[in-house]
Order: C-alpha cells, then structure tokens, then sequence
C-alpha cells in the first residue's frame, strides 16, 4: 500500500465489499452497501468529516451480515 500510495488499499475493500454484497444478495436478495456508495461515503463524506465513520460502519456492518448469514448456515447443516 505504500508503494501505491493507498490506492492498492482501497481496491482490495472494493473487492471484498463485492464479494460481501453478492453472497448476501444470494442468501438475503439485499444489497449492503454499493461499491459506488461507499466510495461517495469516503471521499465526499470527508467534506463533511463523518463520511469515513459511517462508510467504515457500512463495512463492517455488511461484515456482520455475512458472518450471521454464514453462522446460520453452519447451525442449520449440523
């Protein structure tokens, strides 16, 4: 990430935030959080200081919803 200056950073989150919405969309049929919507969050959001907070609690939100989604699955197969 230092090498590319941060941008390495972001495309990796862009990458697992997708993965995120396509596994919830094809166990919930909702989307979390776009990949568009959360760029918006953190780039224009720092104008108004909070977008970084609330892009970073859509991420780990989303997070969340996998790991229950998954747990459940687990439980349910047992």
């Amino acid at each position: 990430s230092i090498i590319t200056a941060g941008i390495y950073g972001f495309i990796w989150q862009m990458m697992v935030l997708d993965r995120w919405n396509s596994y919830i969309q094809r166990n919930r049929g909702v989307e979390r959080i776009s990949i568009v919507g959360y760029l918006l969050w953190v780039f224009l959001g720092s104008l108004i200081i909070i977008g970084p907070i609330v892009a970073a609690y859509k991420y780990l939100h989303s997070m969340n919803d996998v790991a229950r989604i998954y747990n459940t699955k687990l439980v349910n197969a047992r």
